[in-house]
């Protein structure tokens, strides 16, 4: 008795098992479609808003396949593990170009230049976080989104620091500000696309070297009217780069991650870089996600502009990480 017990028990533990890894199958297929058909909409975003959302994630689809195959390797489903590893190779083709730096320039002469982006989100009232880390950062050039009334009046404690300032205030998303300790030879608020929103062109004197600076923040593209809007305004401002001297370094939240294809046309039709080349994926939205959000906030420059360092900052009340870069202004 206790060894046909004994067996029966075994037979009993064997079934569990088997069911449980055929569970774990069926589920890990239906995941691996799921993340697959977003890793291909992702390509066809040119098409249709909807799809110009899903390349936004080709980090988390990168993770995901991998587990995905894991769990697929423990069933032994050799096929749907080599589609999951293909899915992932994919996305990490788009994704692995961040971390190969641009060729090395033959000289850093030039003027330094460190910038800070911050969407400071229009509710956030903690003003002292964001001060603060401008204070011991120290950048020389300051851009700020969702300026309100209470962020100008907030910022008006750093004006011997930053005489030279650039504001609009909106009680809404788009508000901006930039802030300059180097004099403005120009400066003026322009308004680009059909949105009407506002938009900051500065050319700025750094020594011998003179730079010009635009920042922006479009739509953000939830919908189809606000989506086409984001891309009116991206296009508008890479018509009204092209036509500004160099160096230009463009800087803010573009609601667009690299691997967008609007992104793309945006550096293709400036002929500007991105200065997240070599740092590799450096995530600012949503703040609460950390490392799984991702990169919408870009400082893209001119080649006449060398990145000599990147990174966020730390939270700052909003649900943007600010955004530091160390530039060289090349004479």
């Amino acid at each position: 008795m206790g060894t046909g017990s004994g067996v029966a028990h075994s037979v009993a533990s064997v079934g569990r098992t088997s069911r449980w890894t055929a569970r774990a199958t069926a589920t890990a297929t239906a995941l691996a479609a799921i993340v697959g058909a977003g890793t291909l909409a992702g390509f066809l975003g040119r098409l249709a808003w909807p799809l110009e959302l899903a390349c936004h994630f080709r980090v988390h689809y990168i993770v995901a396949l991998l587990a995905l195959a894991l769990v697929l390797a423990l069933g032994r489903h050799r096929i749907r593990v080599f589609a999951c590893l293909l899915l992932a190779a994919l996305n990490g083709v788009v994704v692995l170009p961040l971390w190969f730096p641009p060729e090395s320039p033959r000289s850093m002469r030039g003027e330094p230049l460190r910038a800070l982006v911050a969407n400071v989100y229009f509710r956030n009232r903690d003003t002292r976080r964001t001060l603060e880390l401008i204070r011991s950062r120290d950048p020389e050039i300051v851009l700020l989104e969702e300026v309100t009334s209470a962020w100008r009046d907030a910022v008006g404690e750093l004006r011997r620091r930053y005489p030279h300032a650039l504001v609009e205030v909106r009680e809404d998303n788009f508000g901006i500000a930039l802030l300059s300790r180097h004099p403005f030879q120009s400066a003026e608020i322009v308004r680009v696309g059909a949105a009407g929103l506002p938009s900051v062109v500065a050319r700025v004197t750094l020594g011998d070297a003179v730079v010009t600076l635009v920042g922006t923040h479009p739509s953000i593209p939830i919908g189809g009217r606000s989506a086409a809007l984001r891309d009116d305004q991206l296009r508008a401002i890479a018509e009204l780069v092209a036509g500004l001297e160099p160096p230009v370094i463009l800087l803010g939240d573009l609601n667009t991650t690299p691997w967008s294809p609007v992104f793309a046309d945006l550096l293709e039709k400036t002929g500007l870089r991105d200065s997240a080349r070599g740092f590799g994926v450096q995530p600012t939205w949503p703040t609460q996600l950390g490392p799984a959000g991702i990169p919408i906030d870009h400082c893209l420059h001119s080649p006449g502009v060398i990145v000599v360092d990147r990174s966020t900052g730390p939270p700052i009340g909003s649900d943007h990480r600010p955004l530091l870069v160390d530039l060289v202004v090349t004479r």
